[in-house]
């Protein structure tokens, strides 16, 4: 049980990644703050120990006084002559030492969340930066409650993890030296008071341990839980309205909210167990000896006056020592279940974006070609299944399919953010691959069906990525011209400065889908990718927008649609079909020699 409670807390293995994931200048931080937590322990050492000077010049003045004088570097002290010196000397002595303990106390406490809480960040910021890195498929795994949760709630536990582990280490420390400073002055006391403290709250976690962990894992269950409850609710505001599913969701809320809240009660209960008991039976104790000693040796009482004097001072001290020691290591079980899941996501190089700061330079001049590519997403079924075709630079195509066809995910293919199983692209010469796939990206805008807005100006949402002071609005201007947007500002209260609400709640979706196609012109693009992402325009808007499209001769544009009548224009249309392309073609083409690509264009006017 000892060994094991050694290496979880000691050398705690989520505790360890944390630390080696920080940088050096914070490591040398952490040094710095265990030798103030050496230095707050002597401090504190030296306070319990003045008061037996102090005690024994109130109650025995002229004995302390004796004992002084047959010291020579003391006898001749012009401010240790008299009773009074005495007093008022070992009176300062004793306030001097308890206001620096104090302060060593105070600036360990503010040492130890300054550097955690700022090594908390840091890692925030290195996970963060994890996160956004995964490739496409992470997200596709992975529940966007899970993820929103694991970012708010769990990242931010290290901090607290890093705090409640070095705050034991400060216990520790101070709660040796105390013992050994106290155990040459009187052995079998020293021994006897802290074999009380160790008893007590070793019995208080052997009981207790594991209630802690299962309350911690269900706390972090819980959270993830009611994150998602939440966004739900939120999302579906308009069918809670009509269905009045109000109760339903205020139902669900109330049960996870209360089981989490009875999860933490237990667990700060269990936290302050053991002190409760401590204080209560130390005062019995105490208080029985004091009477026992005064009935029956009343004239010893005097003498013994310092000896109780500093048990209750080193009482006093301890018991706050022990107790944080307890809560700390509590804190940091009900903390384990997060953060490991934290550093175990830290450490797996899963889905992660390979960096590559000396990627390839990658041009297109000329074509994409998609050479025998094969892709499945781990089931062991081919999404695109040994596709082969190419395009030419300002070429418009159109892609078309039924659902679950594999559209989605050519265009993912496309775009870089997933790799091929088998088969290869290329992009003119050069294979797309992780050494060229930032700068590809340089080169694509996409256009898909839901445009997220953040709730700021039209300007800013067309800049979207570009903070303020660096929107180019002249350029912003000629892309709303170009594109024949301008009723769409016109209509503002406004203009350019509108906010258009949370998710573009106060423009339609149309509107948001034209600020979409001026968003990729501000980037600038060589292929854009526009992926359903005129569905929401009305025919009019979209024929306007395609029209200004397919003047752009030096640009190549894929275009994914339902409405095929848009698609009459396109260079060439590939119809995909159970993750294979069934048909290449003009519309005219495919019309002809089609029956499915006729079915798909029964109801296109």
């Amino acid at each position: 049980m000892i060994r094991n409670l050694f290496y979880k807390i000691i050398l705690n293995q989520s505790v360890k990644i944390l630390f080696a994931s920080l940088p050096k200048r914070r490591k040398i931080q952490f040094l710095f703050l265990i030798v103030i937590f050496i230095i707050q322990s002597l401090a504190e050492l030296l306070s319990i120990g003045s008061v037996i000077p102090f005690v024994t010049a109130i109650s025995r003045p002229s004995y302390l006084l004796e004992e002084i004088q047959k010291y020579n570097y003391l006898k001749n002290s012009i401010f240790l002559q008299t009773e009074n010196q005495l007093i008022i000397v070992s009176f300062i002595l004793f306030l001097s030492l308890i206001v620096l303990s104090a302060s060593f106390r105070l600036l360990a406490l503010y040492a130890n969340y300054r550097i955690c809480i700022l090594s908390g960040y840091e890692i925030n910021l290195l996970i963060f930066k994890k996160i956004l890195n995964q490739n496409i498929s992470f997200f596709y795994k992975n529940d966007s409650s899970q993820l929103t949760s694991f970012i708010t709630n769990k990242i931010n536990m290290c901090a607290s993890c890093l705090m409640h582990y070095f705050s034991i280490i400060n216990n520790i420390i101070l709660i040796s030296i105390v013992f050994i400073a106290l155990i040459i002055v009187n052995p079998t006391f020293t021994l006897l008071v802290f074999l009380f403290f160790l008893i007590n709250y070793f019995l208080v976690v052997f009981f207790f341990r594991n209630r802690v962990k299962r309350n911690s894992y269900n706390l972090a269950k819980l959270e993830t839980a009611i994150i998602k409850l939440l966004r739900e609710a939120l999302q579906n505001i308009k069918i809670m309205i009509i269905h009045k599913l109000q109760n339903y969701y205020f139902d669900l809320f109330s049960d996870m909210k209360l089981k989490r809240e009875k999860s933490f009660i237990s667990n700060l209960s269990i936290a302050s167990l053991p002190k409760i008991f401590m204080e209560t039976t130390a005062i019995i104790l105490i208080s029985s000896i004091a009477f026992f000693i005064i009935y029956y040796e009343k004239s010893n009482f005097i003498s013994l006056l310092p000896f109780f004097a500093i048990i209750a001072l080193t009482g006093q001290k301890l018991l706050p020592i022990f107790q944080q020691l307890y809560f700390s290591y509590s804190a940091l079980l009900s903390d384990s279940v997060s953060v490991k899941e934290v550093t175990e996501f830290y450490t797996n190089k899963e889905n992660q974006i390979q960096k590559n700061e000396n990627f390839e330079i990658l041009t297109f001049n000329n074509s994409i070609s998609f050479n025998n590519v094969c892709f499945d997403y781990g089931h062991h079924k081919f999404s695109i299944n040994n596709i082969s075709v190419t395009f030419k630079k300002g070429q418009k195509i159109g892609v078309v399919g039924k659902s679950g066809s594999g559209k989605s995910t050519f265009i993912d293919l496309l775009m870089g953010l997933i790799q091929p199983n088998k088969g290869n692209i290329k992009i003119d010469n050069s294979f797309l691959d992780l050494k060229n796939i930032p700068k590809w990206h340089s080169l694509i805008g996409h256009i898909p069906q839901s445009t997220f807005l953040n709730n700021e100006t039209i300007y800013e949402n067309i800049a979207y990525g570009f903070k303020k002071d660096q929107i180019n609005l002249n350029l912003v201007n000629k892309i709303i011209k170009k594109l024949n947007l301008e009723d769409l500002i016109s209509k503002m209260d406004s203009g350019y400065n509108t906010k258009v609400g949370e998710k573009g709640s106060n423009i339609s979706g149309g509107q948001r889908q034209k600020i979409a196609f001026a968003r990729s012109f501000y980037r600038d693009f060589e292929v854009l990718i526009i992926d359903e992402g005129t569905s929401s325009m009305d025919n009019l808007s979209e024929e306007a927008i395609f029209k200004e499209l397919y003047k752009l001769t030096d640009k190549t544009i894929f275009i994914v649609s339902h409405r095929l009548a848009f698609l009459k224009s396109c260079d060439q249309i590939i119809e995909f079909d159970n993750g294979k392309i069934k048909n290449v073609g003009s519309y005219s083409q495919l019309l002809k020699e089609s029956e499915s690509f006729r079915d798909l264009a029964k109801n296109t006017k």
